[in-house]
């Protein structure tokens, strides 16, 4: 028993560090505006679409990122997910201009917004009903850390050496989370292949209560 607690534990910090580089990934851009604006010759209100960029694609993917990682597994979706998110990230070092940047902010988006949903499911997977407040609570506290830490830490590294050096960090640090994934994230397998893949969203809006969830979850989104 406490060598499945044990690994249990190291799953929901591998799951914990993930969430907390998606949402570094989103709020990033923010204290780099300035440097962005002055480096691509654009202005800064136009420099700040590259912080609002990210939430169209990752709005798009993620009501989707459910059927997909019942379909598909688990492990497949978390590596996929980190795997876009550093390729966004340390691409936006090699493109020469806003508009590729601005491509490489809709590629995270897409990352970015396969974690959380999937962190969730994995966390279903691994623990029982009753034992599942405390994870889930975890990774709530890992995606607050993003603005606790990583945003602060953006700054510092920002007015330390330009936002190239904060995007070297930044895409380092979710290369690091992508090895210990693909060594770590445990092995998973279709659970609901045959189902189909709007079958899964029909059996979902039967749920009343959801859309209220969802209603609050995009007032607060747009809020943010």
């Amino acid at each position: 028993m406490a060598a499945a607690w044990g690994s249990r534990s190291w799953l929901v910090a591998l799951l914990s560090a993930a969430v907390f580089g998606s949402m570094t990934v989103w709020v990033m851009i923010g204290p780099l505006l300035v440097a962005l604006a002055t480096d691509l010759q654009t202005s800064v209100a136009a420099a700040g679409q590259l912080a609002a960029a990210i939430g169209i694609s990752w709005g798009i993917t993620a009501p989707l990122v459910g059927p997909i990682s019942d379909i598909y597994g688990r492990r497949r979706v978390a590596l996929t997910g980190v795997a876009l998110l550093a390729a966004g990230t340390l691409g936006s070092l090699l493109v020469p201009d806003y508009w590729g940047l601005l491509g490489c902010r809709l590629v995270s988006g897409v990352g970015g917004a396969m974690i959380p949903p999937n962190s969730m499911a994995t966390i279903a997977d691994h623990f029982p009903p009753t034992e599942r407040g405390g994870p889930i609570s975890i990774l709530i506290s890992a995606s607050c850390l993003g603005y606790l830490i990583g945003l602060p830490a953006v700054a510092a590294l920002g007015e330390a050496g330009g936002w190239r050096l904060a995007f070297l960090f930044v895409g380092a640090l979710l290369a690091a989370i992508f090895a210990w994934h693909w060594f770590a994230f445990p092995s998973s397998t279709a659970t609901s292949r045959a189902l189909g893949f709007s079958a899964h969203f029909r059996a979902v809006a039967r749920n009343a209560s959801l859309w209220f969830v969802l209603l609050a979850n995009i007032l607060y989104r747009t809020a943010s």
